[in-house]
């Protein structure tokens, strides 16, 4: 009967903090639909990417943004396949200016130093940044320049697949950028997406780029946007725009999906800032408990605890479908909500078992071999 007891307690308690999580991005401010366009230097930073980078340079040629405004920098990570002849083609024809780097020609590896190498070349103070496997719409860059915050975070997803499975995939990242979205407001940012962040050159400079973490070769979003927001008369802004929705490839295997996640949740380990972190462990101990429920069940084998059990989970699935029903709206994934009960179910045993396989499992990024998060 406790043990029943204490799983609706904390099934109550996730439901306040979802109901909370949903007030608070309702709360934030949409970005402008109309500015001045900047001055502006894209960067790219891409490894062994022949099969995506043809969709993004196309998405980066359709950009609805004056030419005299836009600088891309695109930086090739060893790629061992055609990578850099493409983008040297596309250098050629672009109506923008383009700058083709190769990263091995400088000593350097990792998109770390990519992005640095990329930011000590650029010639103007905004920065934008996405990935070699992302889309965007044509006003993206036009709306993401309209945040002039040191540190702008934009909202990602996957590109559509018609699978349970990939469904299920597309609600865990758009949870994760919506988390991102609502701690900045909450003035507690504790996760961006390298996909679609924006952020002043003056300011990278100024809090030392990603010195002390290099040899961590995943979160060039998360420690950089933790790095700027410790810092006093900061500003962190999450763009929401439908216009400033960036698309990513879904990885294309569930082997490729765990290591993935892996590297997600190891890179959490080395990001500072205990306050920023609270709301990211309310919701791990949540599905902690959840997760041991079966056990639960099995050991408590009575009538009164297994009703609060299954009670408990019926407000958990009806949290998360109050939850999904504000926010897929936004992200033009309404599609996606018959997924919601089955993924709901899922989650907290995933969440729990990826936690504990990033303290001992090594994973792979960009052909790489890495051993607790680090190089």
């Amino acid at each position: 009967m406790i043990a029943g007891v204490i799983v609706l307690t904390v099934a109550l308690a996730y439901a306040l903090t979802l109901l909370r999580l949903r007030k608070t991005w309702d709360q934030i401010e949409p970005i402008p639909k109309v500015g001045e366009p900047v001055a502006v230097s894209l960067i790219v930073v891409f490894r062994n990417e022949e099969a995506d980078l043809p969709a993004l340079l196309t998405s980066i040629e359709n950009q609805d943004y004056p030419v005299d405004l836009l600088e891309v920098i695109l930086v090739d990570d060893g790629s061992t396949d055609a990578s850099f002849d493409l983008v040297s083609e596309y250098a050629k024809s672009s109506r923008f200016e383009v700058i083709g780097e190769q990263l091995t020609n400088h000593g350097r590896t990792g998109k770390k130093a990519g992005i640095q190498l990329a930011v000590e070349r650029a010639k103007n103070d905004r920065i934008v940044v996405t990935d070699a496997d992302c889309t965007m719409p044509k006003n993206w860059l036009a709306t993401i320049t309209r945040s002039s915050a040191d540190f702008a975070s934009g909202p990602v997803c996957y590109h559509s697949r018609k699978s349970i499975w990939a469904h299920m995939v597309e609600l865990d990242l758009i949870s994760l950028s919506v988390l991102g979205g609502c701690t900045i407001q909450m003035n507690r940012p504790n996760l961006a997406n390298g996909a679609n962040m924006s952020f002043s050159r003056s300011t990278f400079f100024k809090v030392g780029g990603y010195s002390s973490n290099e040899t961590i070769p995943s979160g060039d979003d998360v420690f950089l946007l933790m790095r700027i927001a410790s810092q006093p008369n900061t500003t962190i802004q999450f763009v929401k725009s439908d216009e400033a929705i960036v698309s990513t490839q879904m990885v294309d295997s569930f082997k490729a999906f765990v290591n993935q996640r892996i590297r997600w949740a190891g890179k959490t380990r080395f990001s500072a800032g205990a306050e920023s972190q609270r709301i990211t462990w309310v919701l791990f101990m949540t599905y902690g408990v959840f997760f041991s429920t079966p056990f639960l069940a099995v050991f408590f084998a009575n009538v009164d605890t297994l009703t609060l059990i299954l009670l408990a989970w019926v407000i958990k699935i009806a949290a998360d479908a109050s939850f999904f029903s504000t926010v897929l709206t936004f992200y033009r994934k309404k599609q996606l909500m018959p997924t919601v009960v089955p993924t709901s179910l899922v989650h907290p045993f995933y969440v729990v078992i990826i936690a504990v396989l990033s303290l001992i499992m090594p994973y792979t990024w960009k052909s790489r071999r890495v051993r607790n998060g680090r190089n």
